[in-house]
């Protein structure tokens, strides 16, 4: 992989992170495009998501620094109530324990912990399947049907009355079809906007929840990579990373700044039909 490959790759990456498209699979379609004749490292695959991550961090740094100050306290307030739960049991006393889960952020926090819990457990069952298919333009076609298969069901389903609060149902639910995103062609944010939208969450919810979860989602999928290996294709050098890695953050952030409130309120069926066609692009380059 040459560093202007790389570049191209990163601000592919970047344009379709916000998109319910999936980066992922765009890059292997890319890929084969191109011309490298192999396929691509999941250390690089990582690497340009680490840039989307560094993006998120940047637009999203206010609501970034309260959640994490939230689950600060939250901790802080867990470790109140063993110490309380220590002194009961020792002499009984009426001390009342702290509430953990309340106000805007704490709640956000407690959705993104258990959404990625099952993100990662999904993802780490499925990690030796995405490392096939980051070099199948066969496998990634097939993610680009399901994740215009899911925006469509997400298109009809969508209740007339959303939700005021969501539950630990929905944070487990939204955390599994992301985890299923591991597989190019399947989109992660898709995914997230289309659980949203079948379990009747707030309007616009999916697309912020999906800019969070991307957190703990790259994080995971650098811990998934570091216990499994490194894979069978090798990294490209460090040049090549960074090159990739900036072009991707500098893309993201853009992205990220002019994309939410059209996501927010455009449908899924046109998305979905891109992803469709996606597909069948995919299939045609195999062939």
């Amino acid at each position: 992989m040459t560093v202007l490959q790389a570049i191209f790759l990163g601000i592919l990456q970047g344009v379709t992170s916000m998109l319910p498209v999936s980066g992922s699979g765009h890059m292997v379609l890319a890929n084969a495009v191109l011309g490298s004749g192999e396929p691509l490292s999941m250390t690089f695959v990582a690497g340009i998501h680490m840039g989307t991550l560094a993006a998120v961090l940047l637009v999203w740094r206010r609501d970034v620094s309260r959640m994490f100050t939230a689950a600060a306290d939250m901790l802080w307030d867990l470790l109140e109530n063993l110490k309380i739960w220590v002194v009961q049991r020792r002499h009984p006393e009426s001390l009342r324990y702290r509430r953990l889960i309340h106000g805007r952020y704490r709640l956000r926090v407690s959705f993104v912990v258990t959404a990625a819990a099952c993100t990662f457990v999904t993802g780490f069952l499925l990690r030796r399947p995405a490392e096939a298919a980051a070099g199948s333009l066969l496998y990634t076609a097939m993610g680009f049907f399901v994740t215009a298969l899911i925006l469509t069901v997400s298109s009809y389903t969508s209740p007339a009355h959303k939700k005021r609060l969501f539950s630990a149902k929905d944070a487990m639910v939204t955390g599994i079809l992301q985890g299923i995103a591991v597989i190019p062609g399947i989109s992660r944010m898709g995914m997230v906007m289309s659980a949203s939208d079948i379990l009747g969450l707030p309007s616009g919810f999916g697309v912020y929840i999906g800019c969070l979860l991307c957190v703990p989602s790259v994080f995971g999928g650098i811990i998934i990579e570091i216990l499994s290996g490194s894979g069978s294709v090798p990294a490209p050098g460090p040049g090549v990373m960074l090159a990739g890695i900036l072009a991707s953050t500098v893309t993201s952030a853009w992205m990220m700044k002019h994309t939410v409130r059209f996501l927010a309120r455009c449908g899924r069926r046109g998305f979905a039909l891109y992803a469709l066609a996606a597909g069948v692009v995919s299939l045609l380059v195999y062939m």
